[in-house]
């Protein structure tokens, strides 16, 4: 809430990317660990908001998909946490080069992908709750600490009941609140109402 101001501010892009370079400093000089959360969600926040000024990457699809595969491979194979600096700098470029435009080859205009795209608020509210209940399990979570591989293994079936979650909450409470939404906002009376909602609904 207290960042709700600046972002509805002109100078969001200055506040925005003013905070992020004290929270790197924090986590460079300081070596607060705790502000390498900050720091992914303040990348969030700069991509919007140069994306809000119109201020993409100007390259072609296969240049800027090929350096979001980059980051994700050096990610992959150097990364032990997604908190660090170095993580956390290539996870902001990739999302940046997607926000811009990287298609990453195709792969991110398939029909599966759109549908990932449609389930994921869906995905990103439950992520905490799936997760909290596999892992309340004493024996999956023993069973899980004892190797990579294991660890893994309930990874991808945290994963798989995720999706599934999430499609049924997608499919019986998201969409049908939106439509919901919509018929309330046809029905209700304009006046009042700011302009794009008005028009949105001619």
């Amino acid at each position: 809430m207290a960042t709700a101001y600046f972002a509805r501010g002109r100078t969001h892009l200055i506040f925005v990317l003013g905070a992020l370079g004290l929270c790197l400093a924090g986590k460079v000089l300081l070596c607060i660990d705790a502000t390498g959360f900050a720091v992914l969600f303040l990348s969030g926040m700069a991509v919007a908001s140069l994306l809000h000024e119109n201020m993409k990457l100007p390259m072609p699809d296969n240049v800027s998909s090929a350096i979001a595969l980059a980051c994700l491979a050096v990610i992959f194979a150097t990364s032990r946490s997604g908190y660090g600096m170095l993580t956390a700098t290539l996870l902001a470029l990739f999302f940046y080069l997607v926000c811009s435009g990287a298609s990453v080859f195709g792969l991110l205009t398939t029909t599966p992908a759109h549908r990932l795209g449609n389930i994921s608020y869906s995905l990103y509210l439950m992520q905490g709750l799936v997760l909290t209940i596999v892992f309340a399990s004493d024996s999956i979570r023993n069973f899980a600490m004892a190797s990579p591989q294991q660890y893994w293994a309930i990874g991808v079936v945290c994963a798989c009941l995720l999706l599934l979650g999430s499609s049924l909450s997608y499919a019986f409470i998201e969409r049908a609140g939106i439509a919901l939404g919509k018929r309330l906002v046809l029905r209700a009376p304009t006046t009042g109402l700011p302009q794009h909602v008005r028009t949105s609904n001619v």
